[in-house]
Parts: C-alpha cells; structure tokens; sequence
C-alpha cells in the first residue's frame, strides 16, 4: 500500500493506493477489487519476462517480441527483442578488439 495524488483543475488529493500484482499498476484502493477482477479476467503476467499483457494478445506478444531470431553475423539465435542490444553488444566489442589487434599483426 502506498499513496497516490490526484491532480484536478482546483486542488491535489491524496489518496490510499494498491499495488497491482497483475497489471504492475498503482491502484486507487477504492477501486481496487472491480480492477482486480478485470485484471485476473483480462491481463496475465508473461511467463518469459514478467510484464503484464492483455490475455488475448499473449500468443502474439510472444511471438513478436521472444520469438528467437538467427543473428546475420553469427548465426546465434536470439530473442526478437534482444537482436539490436546482441549485436550492438556482442559485435561492436568484437569489432573493436579487431580494430586494435589489426595494426600489431600488420607489422608481422
């Protein structure tokens, strides 16, 4: 439990406000079992990385956004999402120490 503001055109209220474990959301505790209901009916966590998606988008999030994916540059599979942070991370690094080892084996 935690407190939330309000802010309206005359004043800033506070107000008791609930954690959602389902929706990860800050919930106004009077509203909060008419939105526990919704969620448990319409939101599920996602089982790969814990974020909350619409139950009837489940399949697709999964498909978009976890579905492995084969890198160009060295056929390693990765997770959709991750393919940029991959290669920004794994290829620059080995580009670079390409890039410094180059000249000493230029003088052999």
């Amino acid at each position: 439990m935690g407190g939330c503001w309000l802010q309206s055109l005359n004043a800033r209220l506070f107000y008791v406000c609930v954690d959602c474990e389902c929706s990860k959301r800050d919930i106004a505790e009077s509203n909060y079992v008419i939105h526990e209901v919704h969620c448990r009916r319409n939101i599920v966590l996602c089982e790969q990385c814990s974020e909350p998606v619409p139950r009837v988008d489940l399949e697709t999030h999964i498909k978009e956004i976890h579905a492995p994916i084969t890198c160009e540059l060295c056929n390693l599979a990765v997770e959709r999402h991750g393919i940029e942070r991959h290669k920004v991370g794994h290829h620059m690094l080995t580009f670079s120490l390409l890039q410094l080892i180059k000249p000493v084996f230029s003088f052999l």
